[in-house]
């Protein structure tokens, strides 16, 4: 056989997302562990940035939890979301379900509801302490580690969303999916005007995947955009860093998404 037309395959990739011929088997598996039901996304793992100023991420596996300097894996899906509660989160709010959440970033559930640009207490300068907003704005990320195939869901703070959207617009520049790449994510402590300590993440990226691995990995993208979209926001998607979360400028999130239903099953 000729040397040149050798294609090189990532069989021996470490996500198996992106091994070839495994398709068949992933869905066995998916089968045989969770039933007819399926997995309801509310059931996905979850990463939170850690309070306090603390630099290590705290990761649940089969042997417990296990701390880790850094998280990378792929990227598959990312959509903005808000959570607001009424009573402020340093008196007790953050305890309950929040009063007004929104899937998109645009378009509040709740009281008050309504459109989120003209939400007073989506602006800035609305939280009972600080500068910053009343109305809490995250990124969510639905991101997949190596030698797993499900997702962990990691919210995004409002003290690391300028540094989430300056990453993604770098890849951008370099015209590359941000599902196109492996990404890491560290923690740096950084202190409030208070003097209280946080955690804020920073975005690294790490090797680009080959155009093979994108092409299998295309249908999956596409496939966890449509698990993200209907998924309901609650309590444990915000991390209290601080009551009065520094003032960082509002993201562009992209077009509103349609609605969807509460929660739903993996589209396999």
């Amino acid at each position: 056989m000729d040397e040149t037309s050798v294609t090189v395959t990532p069989s021996g990739s470490e996500y198996p997302l992106l091994r070839l011929g495994t398709t068949q088997d992933l869905l066995d598996i998916f089968r045989d562990n969770l039933g007819a039901a399926g997995l309801d996304t509310l059931d996905l793992p979850r990463v939170k940035v850690p309070s306090g100023g603390a630099l290590s991420w705290a990761i649940g596996t089969l042997d417990g939890e296990e701390s880790a300097k850094e998280l990378e894996g792929i990227v598959l899906s990312w959509r903005p979301a808000r959570l607001y509660w009424k009573k402020a989160i340093g008196e007790g709010g953050g305890r309950k379900p929040p009063d007004c959440t929104s899937r998109d970033g645009f378009i509040g559930v709740g009281d008050p509801g309504g459109n989120c640009a003209q939400c007073p207490f989506a602006q800035f300068g609305s939280a009972t302490k600080g500068t910053g907003q009343a109305c809490k704005q995250v990124r969510q990320l639905l991101l997949v580690r190596p030698g797993e195939i499900l997702p962990h869901l990691i919210s995004i703070p409002p003290t690391s969303l300028k540094a989430a959207s300056q990453y993604f617009l770098m890849l951008l520049g370099r015209q590359m999916p941000y599902w196109g790449v492996t990404t890491k994510l560290r923690l740096e402590r950084a202190t409030n005007e208070a003097g209280i300590n946080y955690a804020k993440v920073q975005f690294f990226m790490g090797r680009v995947l080959s155009p093979q691995e994108r092409q299998l990995l295309t249908p999956f993208h596409e496939q966890m955009q449509q698990l993200l979209t209907p998924l309901a926001v609650d309590a444990r998607d915000y991390t209290a860093e601080d009551p009065s979360d520094a003032a960082e400028p509002p993201f562009y999130a992209g077009p509103t998404p349609p609605a969807g239903p509460e929660g739903g099953d993996i589209p396999f």
